[in-house]
């Protein structure tokens, strides 16, 4: 059984359990109904080496209701829009492949690429399952909270600078090493800008765990204010492209084609963390 797969269900299990073994403990029935909003700090996992990977501030905004078993234990569900920006830098990309040029004959595609940046930027529509308990006395109480997220994608871009890209040809039928002319995508290309690339991608799924303050505020209000993490269970690449610099075998003059380095073979896997605080206000009925 795939590993991720197991921890979600095994995390629907233990809320599944507990939902079960308190429902004959409740004395009435307790409804909360909150909007959540908070800033967060996204975290990149791809398995790239030589990388310079920045986390930039993101945002999560949503509502959400929970039915309280007793006094301490309730499920939740809700829904989120959480952002999640992050930035990949490398020094030097230096890349080799065997390939064809638009007249079928075999040849080398050699690049070399200076002072590489990528910036992802990812938006997802989570739906939180969770469970929370907090302590039992006071108008000021604690809080935790775990469960998992489903995360859809509903935008996934990368951007691209390279400030300088050479690129050449070798056909080692003839011998020869081909450094332009450009129209065959071989030469010295300054300053690449490539904006708004989507990636492929598939369903997020998170772990997410939350600890933090109640206060209530009168019989029917109460203010959270807490800190999480979201852990990443799973990379949300669809497939791979290959090459960062891809060489079209069938276009005449050459465009180059600029894929995600995270897209890439140099990549294992594509996974979004984040960490951050949130405050939620409740009406409880």
């Amino acid at each position: 059984m795939n590993l991720d797969n197991y921890r979600i269900k095994f995390i629907i299990g233990i809320v599944a359990f507990l939902v079960g073994h308190n429902l004959t403990n409740a004395q009435e029935n307790k409804h909360e109904f909150s909007v959540n909003g908070g800033s967060t700090i996204n975290l990149v996992s791809h398995g790239l080496n030589n990388d310079d990977t920045r986390s930039k501030l993101g945002a999560i905004v949503g509502i959400s209701y929970g039915y309280y078993i007793n006094d301490n234990w309730s499920i939740g569900v809700g829904v989120d829009y959480q952002t999640y920006r992050s930035s990949i830098s490398f020094d030097n990309v230096n890349e080799r492949y065997n390939t064809t040029d638009f007249d079928g004959d075999p040849f080398q595609f050699r690049y070399n690429v200076k002072n590489y940046k990528e910036n992802l930027e990812i938006d997802n529509l989570n739906f939180p399952i969770t469970i929370q308990y907090e302590t039992s006395k006071g108008n000021t109480r604690f809080y935790a909270l775990g469960g998992v997220k489903a995360g859809f994608i509903l935008n996934s871009t990368y951007q691209t600078n390279i400030e300088q890209l050479e690129t050449s040809g070798y056909y080692e039928q003839y011998d020869a090493l081909l450094n332009d002319p450009k129209f065959m995508g071989f030469g010295t290309f300054e300053d690449v800008d490539i904006s708004n690339q989507d990636l492929d991608t598939k369903m997020a799924w998170y772990s997410t765990f939350e600890v933090g303050i109640k206060h209530y505020l009168n019989k029917k209000n109460a203010f959270y204010v807490g800190l999480f993490f979201d852990t990443g269970l799973n990379s949300i690449l669809s497939q791979k492209k290959g090459e960062v610099i891809e060489y079209p075998t069938n276009e005449s003059p050459v465009i180059l084609k600029y894929n995600s380095v995270t897209q890439s073979e140099n990549s294992e896997k594509l996974r979004f963390s984040a960490f951050g605080f949130k405050v939620r206000f409740a009406f409880l009925n």
